[in-house]
Order: structure tokens, then sequence, then C-alpha cells
């Protein structure tokens, strides 16, 4: 997994207490088993359970309680293999940011649109 340094505000972790882990770690216990099943199932044949635009999720503070999320994601094929990597950022910037992001493609593509989704990311 990887980290930026908004982990800290969001979930409570330090970075380099994430980094390298497993992502099931931020994950309420009742949805760990769904996520690991959806990842294999996405791996073996790319089919997807929800959807990666933008989907409510609860996360799981270090503390214990549970945090209201969204979360999106993006698949990329390197090497010949499939992967995917995540944003997620509290429920309450979502709006905000699904203005940011929809400015962003009319003006000037996709590529922005991921440089300014990783630093909204990192922001909140």
């Amino acid at each position: 997994m990887f980290a930026n340094p908004a982990v800290e505000k969001v979930f409570g972790y330090k970075g380099e207490e994430l980094i390298g882990g497993k992502l099931t770690v931020v994950m309420p216990e009742y949805l760990r088993h769904v996520h690991e099943h959806g990842l294999a199932r996405y791996v073996a044949t790319g089919q997807r359970h929800v959807s990666w635009d933008g989907v409510s999720l609860p996360g799981l503070h270090k503390n214990g309680h549970e945090i209201p999320l969204v979360i999106s994601f993006g698949e990329f094929v390197r090497g010949g293999k499939r992967g995917a990597a995540g944003c997620a950022w509290p429920s309450a910037t979502a709006p905000n940011l699904i203005r940011l992001m929809s400015r962003n493609i009319e003006l000037l593509g996709v590529l922005f649109l991921v440089r300014k989704t990783s630093a909204a990311c990192q922001e909140s």
C-alpha cells in the first residue's frame, strides 16, 4: 500500500505504519473478506463488483471508529499484467472534489485530472 501525508489526518496512522502493508488494515472487519474476494475476482477476470467512479464505503480509523469515505479506482496494465490504483477521501470533501475533477476534464483532459486527483488526495 502507498500512503501520502494525508493518511494520518484521515485514518490516524503515520504513512510508515501502512506503507507496504495490507489495505485491509483501514477497512472494517466485516468488509475485509468482501474486498479480498472482489480483488481476487478482478485479478483473475477483470470483473468489477462496485463502481470505480466513486463509491461510498466506510474506512476504519486507527482508534477503531468508522470513517465515511468516497473511494475511486483506476486501472492500468504494466508488463501485460492488470493493476489498479485507488484514492480515498472523506465523504464531506467529495462534492468539491467531484466539481474539481469535472472542470479539469473539460479544460485539460484526463492527464491533468490524474494529477489533480492525486493532489486532492494529499490535501484531504
